[in-house]
């Protein structure tokens, strides 16, 4: 009799254990819904269906797929990152939009990726990164990214245009800088006008704006209060302003603003920065004495070379009469 009930609990467990396998492999393809999959064979064909996504197979869960990342309690997809490997040639296709649940997108190092910036990605309302540089992109930047957006790479492109008023406006650091870093990279562009404002007010550890055809103030990036702040290029832009008096954060390591029209003097607040590591304010209007003491005096004179009349310091010693004669 023993022997018959283990017989018997045996067979009950092995029919639980094949309906459970038999669940989960109905269940299989559900991680990643029609309507997710379709999208990125959408975006797969918009792409010319390069070699390096043939594995995206239509008949398997869109989750295994390479480049893309799943929450898989939720079942959606949340990462998108296809690189330089993917050998992409087109365009972004719209259908993008449709992976509402991304909050990561990354399609970058692609030479022969062009066209614009869909606006439709401006849907993407869970979107904390996004990260579309060194393609080929052309046209001018959505201005409708909302404010989870905390992280922007898209440089090395050739996008025209001014940046957007209102620009990642809300965007506030939550946690150590360590763990969540905030950026916006626009450098390598062709951007004009204008730095927006608003961007004074962004919580942001680093702003590469460089190379560019910006014009106009950017005093109101500094800011002594702004101790989030760690690398600022500004460099090879046409930014007019007076840096006599701007505060530079604390815990700055980088700050580049040659190649501008930029005026005034090097505050002796700057050559205090313990931090400071890189530093190059040359081919500007800059006038006045420089602090040859603390960390400035390890800026060779290629830091401060084809300005106005900068003395003391690498450049040049300041003459006797240097205060009266300016």
């Amino acid at each position: 009799m023993f022997t018959l009930l283990c017989f018997l609990l045996f067979l009950l467990s092995s029919s639980e254990l094949f309906q459970r396998l038999a669940l989960a492999s109905s269940n299989e393809h559900k991680y990643c819904s029609k309507q997710q999959a379709a999208a990125l064979l959408n975006l797969r064909q918009s792409l010319g269906n390069p070699p390096s996504l043939s594995s995206w197979n239509p008949s398997a869960d869109c989750c295994s797929w390479p480049g893309v990342r799943c929450n898989y309690n939720r079942r959606t997809v949340t990462e998108l990152s296809l690189d330089s490997d993917a050998n992409l040639i087109g365009k972004i296709p719209p259908s993008v939009a449709k992976l509402t649940n991304l909050t990561s997108l990354r399609i970058f190092a692609n030479p022969q990726l062009s066209g614009t910036i869909p606006k439709s990605l401006c849907r993407l309302t869970k979107l904390v990164v996004l990260d579309l540089s060194a393609n080929n992109l052309t046209g001018p930047i959505p201005g409708c990214f909302g404010t989870k957006l905390s992280c922007i790479d898209l440089s090395r492109n050739r996008l025209s245009g001014p940046i957007p008023a209102n620009f990642m406006c809300g965007v506030k650091l939550s946690t150590s800088l360590s763990s969540s870093p905030n950026w916006l990279l626009l450098n390598q562009n062709q951007l004009a006008g204008p730095i927006p404002r608003t961007l004074g007010d962004v919580s942001l550890n680093k702003i590469n704006l460089s190379q560019n055809r910006l014009a106009g103030d950017a005093s109101f990036l500094f800011g002594e209060e702004k101790s989030y702040l760690e690398v600022l290029d500004l460099s090879g832009n046409e930014l007019e302003f007076d840096v006599s008096n701007v505060k530079v954060p604390w815990r700055l390591r980088v700050l580049d603003l040659s190649r501008n029209k930029i005026h005034g003097s090097i505050s002796e607040q700057v050559s205090r920065l313990v931090l400071l590591m890189s530093f190059n304010v040359s081919y500007n209007n800059l006038c006045g004495s420089i602090a040859a003491v603390g960390f400035m005096s390890k800026f060779d004179e290629s830091s401060f070379e084809h300005n106005k009349c900068l003395c003391g310091g690498p450049p040049r010693p300041c003459p006797e009469d240097y205060g009266r004669s300016v």
